[in-house]
Parts: structure tokens; sequence; C-alpha cells
């Protein structure tokens, strides 16, 4: 294989990706693969180490690049990699089982919440009679959860790098506090980066030497300049590309996000932006970023920049990691302007916008949860205990991100929970008088070992049902391309009715087995999260342009026959985009387009997408893509929905 631009040098980035491929158990050539370089730099780079610590002299030539330190600093990384990391997790993970830790159990949320996330979860990684590898084999669940757990300390350790943070120090003294961020907190504001979720299992089962030992080799690189798109890349690195495959995860590539906001989010300034699906942070970061170029170049001040940022872009995944990734990118991405508030005095608490939780809503609908002035959230204990918040609250964003942490905090600190409201000046007698009553609540069901996340649960599972009360002005993103038929069966009922009674984009009939969920995902978000007028912009298979078992989705009305509410939209806001001829078009597993569309009124028909698109010719990521407006042939007629 050609070795055309591969890196040549052992920086900080390859040094991460060959650790972490070894570290999942592959062969040296997937891990040369994964960080960019040949199989036989590694190779070299291996022996000049093993040779500089054996006493031995360097062959001459190679004395420069990479440094001695550099090699020595991998040697050391994979052989820890390869005799240590595995070992070290997964008898934590065994041991957490034993001990009855549910988060130790099964990487999945479904365990404690099996009516809420852990539906969704199985939308992304249960196939038709659980053929899927994953469930096949406890082992495997086990370290794929391990993997998921080091991905997450690992990057959560690189955000607190990057502000200056000594997370070697930090390990010595603290390392709990690698997993729950409140160093950062107290230095930045930052808030929601690092939580007490189910990933901070090691602070529970003894992990302190885990923490160190891994502190010990993050702190060994410069992450003060580290890109927006670590999380991905490490992401990337250590979850091979067949178990993303088997996870429905594919990933956007940052030239077409960038090119995707640049199209739809042409007011940055007066814009919100929500990514629904948004997966490790791509559609975040280019947002970020553009909001921030606009806000400078308007001569917004920092700390005016960060007020506007966090409510600006938004982003909302139903997987736990992607959640913890894309979190780390939106943070990553607006640190220089975190940096620059913070040297004018700027103290405020900056609570991430991106929320672990479920996006179409199957569970908890606007009607489910929310009354007039109260949202009411089940813990479905054996004293149906409720935890009862009020809207006002709650539809104030940054306020309930903040006071839920600060009741985390103080439950987890054994002190009053109480004082939370107070420290955030919750002075309204009557959201005191219903959030006091859940304090308690909360309080309680720690008290009887419940567990303490449930300040991070509420924190996340009412934000998507509150923006979709107040909606955005751009919907932009890559949604799931899982078919039907390869959903869990208590998922598949749930999404055939909505894509069948409610959206009325069920073509059934002969195109049954092809249809995805991808329309759906498409009819929903802009259903929930989009004012009239916004407009978005989504990646979707190639067969959206074309094919009939999208036929219905594609006439821009997405009604029933009998009910439900009427979802219009014009397509011919702007051509659609088709991929189909970029070369390599390896970038999604098939053929990819994009399609644009503006909200319309209820009232007002749908204007179907069709006729001419806009096809892209050259090399995929390059400036020079060519692009030329061609006519699309509709190749499929409507099916007989069952």
């Amino acid at each position: 294989m050609s070795n055309t631009g591969r890196r040549t040098r052992l920086d900080a980035k390859a040094h991460a990706a060959i650790v972490l491929a070894l570290k999942d158990g592959h062969y040296m050539a997937h891990a040369a693969s994964a960080a960019g370089v040949s199989l036989s730099a590694i190779q070299s780079w291996l022996a000049d180490a093993r040779a500089i610590r054996d006493g031995n002299q360097r062959p001459s030539g190679q004395q420069r690049s990479p440094t001695r330190a550099a090699l020595l600093d991998l040697l050391d990384g994979v052989d820890w990699a390869n005799h240590a990391a595995a070992e070290l997790g997964l008898s934590a993970v065994r041991s957490a089982a034993a001990a009855g830790d549910w988060r130790a159990s099964a990487w999945f949320l479904e365990h404690r919440f099996p009516d809420t996330w852990g539906r969704m979860e199985r939308a992304a990684d249960t196939t038709e009679g659980m053929d899927n590898p994953l469930h096949q084999d406890t082992d495997e669940m086990d370290d794929l959860f391990v993997r998921h757990t080091y991905l997450s300390a690992v990057i959560g350790m690189v955000v607190q790098a990057s502000f200056g943070i000594d997370i070697r120090q930090l390990a010595a003294n603290d390392p709990a506090d690698l997993l729950q961020g409140r160093e950062l907190h107290q230095a930045t504001g930052l808030q929601g980066v690092l939580e007490s979720d189910f990933f901070a299992w090691p602070n529970e089962v003894g992990g302190d030497a885990l923490l160190q030992t891994l502190a010990r080799r993050v702190a060994r690189f410069e992450w003060t300049e580290a890109p927006a798109d670590t999380a991905a890349t490490l992401y990337e690195s250590v979850i091979p590309p067949e178990e993303r495959r088997q996870l429905g995860e594919y990933y956007t590539p940052a030239w077409l996000a960038r090119a995707m906001v640049r199209e739809v989010v042409t007011d940055p300034l007066n814009q919100r932006v929500l990514d629904p699906a948004c997966g490790s942070g791509t559609f975040l970061t280019e947002a970020v970023a553009h909001f921030i170029a606009a806000a400078e170049r308007s001569g917004w001040e920092p700390r005016e920049i960060l007020n506007r940022l966090r409510e600006a872009v938004t982003g909302i995944d139903v997987h736990p990691v992607a959640a913890h990734l894309a979190r780390a990118a939106w943070t990553l991405a607006a640190r220089p302007t975190i940096n620059a508030a913070g040297t004018t005095g700027y103290e405020s608490s900056l609570s991430i916008p991106v929320y672990l939780g479920d996006a179409l809503q199957l569970r908890f609908r606007t009607g489910d949860m929310f009354a007039e002035h109260q949202i009411t959230i089940q813990t479905r204990d054996q004293e149906n205990t409720d935890l009862v918040f009020p809207v006002s609250l709650v539809e104030r964003a940054e306020d309930f991100d903040a006071v839920m942490g600060d009741i985390s905090d103080y439950i987890q600190q054994g002190d009053d929970p109480a004082l939370a409201l107070d420290d955030n000046h919750i002075n309204d007698p009557a959201e005191r008088q219903i959030i006091g009553k859940t304090i308690a609540a909360m309080q309680r069901l720690h008290d009887r070992g419940r567990d303490h996340i449930w300040a991070y649960y509420t924190r996340n599972m009412v934000r998507p049902v509150a923006l979709s009360r107040s909606k955005v002005d751009v919907v932009i993103g890559n949604p799931p391309w899982i078919n039907y038929n390869q959903t869990a069966d208590i998922l598949r009922d749930e999404l055939l009715n909505l894509s069948r009674n409610t959206y009325g984009i069920w073509t059934g009939g002969r195109y049954a087995t092809h249809q995805d969920v991808a329309g759906l995902f498409f009819a929903r978000s802009v259903d929930l999260y989009l004012t009239d007028g916004g407009v978005t912009g989504f990646v979707l298979p190639h067969s959206a342009l074309q094919a009939g078992q999208y036929s219905k989705w594609r006439s821009g009305q997405c009604r029933a026959r009998k009910s439900g509410p009427s979802v219009s939209v014009d397509f011919t806001f702007k051509p659609a985009w088709d991929l189909e001829q970029l070369k390599p078009n390896s970038f999604f597993p098939i053929p990819a387009s994009v399609a644009f569309a503006r909200k319309l009124p209820q009232d007002v028909s749908g204007k179907p997408l069709g006729g001419r698109v806009e096809r892209w010719l050259g090399k995929a990521g390059a400036d020079d893509v060519k692009r030329e407006l061609v006519g699309m042939a509709d190749t499929g007629t409507e099916g007989t929905s069952p």
C-alpha cells in the first residue's frame, strides 16, 4: 500500500493513535494505519527506542527526529498498551459488577433507565434476532465498556490539560477529580464537560492507580493547542471500524460539516443551531468556530461571545460516549475565547450545551413530562418517587444546569444540597418550594444506595423536551442510517408508528426491507425543534434523492392519512448535494447526499425534492471540488404500506 500522504513524524497525535490501537488489541499494522504512518516507521522507531534503552547508539542518520524522549515514550506506551491496560480495566469492571455496580454490568443505560435511553441505545447496536456479535459474548461487551470508559477518561484529561491544569499533580492529590472536573470548574467556570456519570465507576472500585497511570501518560504531551477534532481522532483509534459499523456510527468528515454549516448558517450571530444527532461533535465544532469568527469580526468582547455562544450552538446524542466527545469538541473549539474571557475577569459558570438524550422523544414527549408549570420525572423505584422541577427554571438552561451540577456535588460530598439554591440565586419562592422537595427526594435516593447521578440524568433528560418548546433556527447533522428491520422489536414498533401513523412517510410494500430511520429522523427533528421559516441540512444516504423508499418523504409533506401533525418543508430552498461521484468515495460506507429544506407553516403545502441536484466532482475534501447542477430522475414509485 502506498504511504503517500502519511505522517513521517512521531507527534502526539501519532503516539496516541498507536498506543490506543494496540490497547484495543489490534496488530501493529492496524496501529500504523490508525496513526497515519507506515508500519516500517513504527518498527524503526521501536528498534531505535530499544537500542537507546539498552545503552546502544541509534543508527546513523536517525539522530534528530524523533527525539530520544519521544522514542522512549513510545516504547513505554506500547509496552503498557500490550501488557497492562486490558488487565487493569477488565479486572476493575468485573470487580465492580460483582459488587453490584450497575454501570459495570453493561455499558448501556437500560440497566437503570430501560424505558428511556436503553430503548434508543438498542436502535444503535441491536439487530434482528440479536445476531450482532457484540451481544454474543459478555467478555466482548465488557471489553467495549472498558474501552469507552478509557476513552472518556483520556479525553477528559486532555480537555483539562488544554486549559493548563497539571493533571499529573491532580492525579497525585485527587485522582477522582480527573473524572469529576471540580478543579476545571474552579479554574475556568466550565460545567458539564466532566460529570459523575456511568463512566465514573473507576472512582468507586479503587481505580486510583489506573487513573494515575493514564494521567502520567497524557501529561507527557503538550495539549494547550489541542485541535477540536482530538476527541473524534481518539475515538476512531479506540473503536475499530467494524465495531463502529455495528453500532451504526458513521461520523461526518470535517470538510463536509464545514461546507454544510456555511451553507445554512448564513447569519450566525442571529441563528440558533441544533445538531440532534451530534456524534463526536464535528458539526458543533464547525458551528462554534463559525459563530466565534463572526462575533470577532463584529468586534464583540470575549465575555459577550461566550454568553451568546452557549445559547447559539447546542447538541444532543443518545450515545453516552458521543455526548462526552461532543462536549469535549465544543469546549476545545471555544477554548481560545474561554481563555480570553478569563483574562478579562469573566467568572460566570459556563455549562456546555451538549446533552445525552433521546432527540426523537420516543418515550418522553412534551405532553408526558410537562404540565403547565412543572416537569415530572419518574424514578420507577419501589416508592414510585417522582422528581418534580419548575418549568420556569428548566427553561433557564444555564441556571438549571448550574444548580443541578451543584446539587450533585453537594450530595457526593455529604453536604446539604439545598445550599445549591442559594449559591445559584434561586430566589423565587415557588421555584424553591418545588425543587426543595425534589432535592430531598434525590438525597433519599442517594442514602438508599440508588446511586447519585439523578442530577446528571435529569439535566440531560429534560433538555430535548425543553428545546422543542423554544425551537431553533437551524437543525443540522447526520442522523442514524439504520434500517427499520435492524432495530430491536420494542423500538421498531414505535419508529414504524411514527413513520406510518404520525408523519405518513412509510412506503412499505417492496421497499419495506430497504427503509431506514434517516428520513424519519429528518421529519421528527424538523417537527420538534425547527421554527417556521427555519432551515435544515442533513446528510442522508444517496437513495434519499431518488429511490422508492424515500418517495413519500421527498414530497415535502409529512402527514399521515387520517391524523397527526403536518410537517411541511420546501425542498426547493436549496438544491440537494449529490456526493456519489467524489473520489475516493470512502468517507461513508455507502454513497451519500445532503438534503436542504426550509420549514413551512402547517397550512402551506410542501414543495418536493426532485428535478435538479448539485453534483460534486473531484477529490473528497479538496478546495477545488467541482459542483454542477444536473437532473436527477426519480427511480422509484410508491409502494403499498402493509
